[in-house]
């Protein structure tokens, strides 16, 4: 036998489901194992098909294999569906998987019980494998590996699913996920932790996972499709943040992490808590140094800190030379510098995991506030007013100014525009709209836009501080510039990455002020809405929701 591929090696990517027929697909007890042994003289203990090989009489051999063949048709004829198996199936072709039957049954049994399916036939299937086939059944791994070539997917990126033990060994032998389909129990194996006794399954025979019914398969299968490329969605995020027990297990964390939330907040012995976050640069720019230091900053300044502390991680692909280490690491000296930072530690190094440089900064600061903003902040009330500085997608404009100027010329945009976007690295910084607006005494809330663009980060805010808002989509403001340079790649300036502008909650008695304030100070600040409901979490309004940020859709299709 080929060894079992190791579990930790495989690829989490499932792109492919091989189902057991009888009993999985089709409802259980239709064919009578015991009395098939009782005919043939089986022991108890014994596998049939291996019993049937071990007869030495042909004729004796003979019989007992018609004695098989006439009850596996007697049940096949009468074999129905089992709950959701049709559904589940077309629902699975339809997003795309490869999907297959392997059994130890017959071709021909197959055929005949799949003619009791309303909505199948053999042609939903992108491979049906029986013991007819010229390879060994179950629970041999080469036939799920012969399965998942005639699907034509890889062994490791296929789920082997069945109600018997030989199906999960079967799959593990083959590297593939394994799901037991229990008609007693319900469990799920996660992140390798051993698996209890699962009735039905000896101790040492170990699924991925357990479900107790086919249609419990979507949830875990969607735990294995691709991420698209940007920020991980809130929704995979949220259920892990909000389960993690390090954090609340210590009484010094007092702002732990969350959607929506820029930094995290630790008490310390000192009479200041100190803010701590964490930002990396993954996408192509041409001074990843200053920008790395500008959305760390960006994120303590909207938790009420001043920024004083940073450490850096680089990772730097091969051909790297000694002067692009120094560019880097110099470059992050001096943008730190500029705005009061001290690069304090750090880690650096060359490595085949990137193509490009990686840069990410851990950044610490003491609170300017009087006590950490707590999320939910309960001073937010119906009414309050919701504030967005400059003006969406500040960055994402400045990107595609900067790196895709011959395509945006080509589809029309005036070389003045693209000149203008590409020179507003200045307006990234929140650190002066954020000092300003924690010096109003009737500011509640800050949250700075980022990767998902506006249309995000009202979501995070909201969620992040169990509030519903109503925004006036049309208020919210958006550069000529990024009208034109948006529209030339059809691309929409909510959904764009925007560091650069702030969202603000302010009280309703102070929100006047706080706008003349704004106005004296030379920040553009502009009310685009209202907070409805305090207790729910929820965006009301046209502002449409982004998958993954407009920037990185843009940039994976222009490759």
């Amino acid at each position: 036998m080929t060894p079992v591929q190791s579990v930790s090696m495989r690829s989490s990517v499932i792109d492919g489901v091989i189902f057991d027929f009888d009993g999985t697909l089709t409802e259980p007890g239709a064919i009578d194992f015991a009395k098939i042994r009782a005919e043939i003289g089986c022991p108890d203990q014994a596998m049939i098909l291996d019993y049937l090989r071990s007869i030495p009489s042909e004729v004796a051999r003979a019989r007992a294999e018609e004695i098989l063949l006439h009850h596996e048709r007697v049940a096949a004829d009468a074999s129905k569906p089992a709950p959701g198996a049709e559904e589940l199936v077309l629902e699975l072709r339809e997003k795309g998987y490869r999907v297959g039957i392997l059994t130890r049954n017959t071709t021909d049994s197959v055929f005949r019980a799949l003619h009791n399916f309303s909505q199948l036939s053999p042609s939903h299937f992108d491979a049906i494998v029986s013991r007819d086939d010229p390879v060994s059944v179950k629970p041999h791994g080469d036939s799920v590996r012969y399965t998942a070539g005639r699907m034509g997917v890889l062994p490791e990126r296929t789920l082997m699913v069945g109600d018997y033990r030989d199906d999960v060994v079967a799959g593990r032998e083959a590297g593939s996920w394994t799901c037991f389909l229990s008609q007693e129990s319900r469990e799920s194996l996660e992140n390798g932790s051993p698996p209890q006794q699962i009735a039905g399954l000896p101790a040492d025979v170990r699924p991925d996972y357990c479900v107790s019914a086919l249609l419990e398969l979507r949830p875990l299968l969607q735990r294995h499709c691709r991420l698209q490329q940007g920020k991980v969605p809130n929704s995979v995020l949220e259920p892990l943040l909000s389960s993690a027990i390090s954090a609340a297990q210590r009484s010094d964390v007092l702002v732990g992490p969350g959607i929506g939330i820029d930094s995290a907040v630790i008490g310390t012995n000192s009479a200041s808590p100190l803010a701590i976050t964490c930002d990396p640069i993954t996408f192509a720019t041409d001074d990843p140094a200053d920008l790395l230091v500008t959305i760390n900053a960006n994120d303590l300044a909207c938790s009420g800190a001043s920024p004083r502390w940073l450490t850096l991680t680089a990772l730097f692909p091969p051909e790297t030379t000694e002067y692009d280490v120094h560019a880097v690491v110099r470059g992050v000296d001096r943008a730190a510098a500029a705005v009061g930072i001290a690069l304090v530690a750090g880690h650096t190094e060359i490595t085949d995991s990137v193509t490009r440089p990686v840069l990410a900064a851990t950044v610490f600061g003491s609170l300017i506030t009087q006590k950490p903003i707590p999320h939910p902040n309960p001073s937010i009330q119906p009414g309050d007013r919701l504030f967005l500085t400059k003006s969406a997608a500040i960055e994402g404009t400045f990107i595609l100014a900067s790196h895709y100027r011959d395509v945006l010329i080509h589809r029309g945009v005036r070389p003045q525009v693209i000149d203008t976007a590409a020179d507003w690295r200045s307006k990234l910084s929140v650190l002066h709209e954020a000092t300003v607006a924690w010096q109003q005494p009737g500011t509640r809330a800050l949250h700075d836009v980022t990767e998902g663009g506006v249309a995000t980060a009202l979501r995070e805010m909201a969620r992040a501080h169990r509030i519903r808002f109503l925004v006036e989509r049309d208020r919210i403001p958006i550069a000529e510039e990024t009208r034109i340079i948006t529209k030339a790649l059809s691309i929409d300036p909510l959904g764009l990455i925007g560091s650069g502008s702030l969202l603000v909650v302010v009280s309703a008695h102070a929100s006047s002020q706080f706008h003349s304030e704004c106005v004296e100070q030379g920040i553009s600040a502009t009310e685009i809405g209202t907070v409805t409901t305090v207790g729910e979490s929820g965006l009301d309004g046209s502002v449409p929701a982004f998958a993954t940020d407009e920037l990185a859709r843009f940039s994976s299709a222009a490759r």
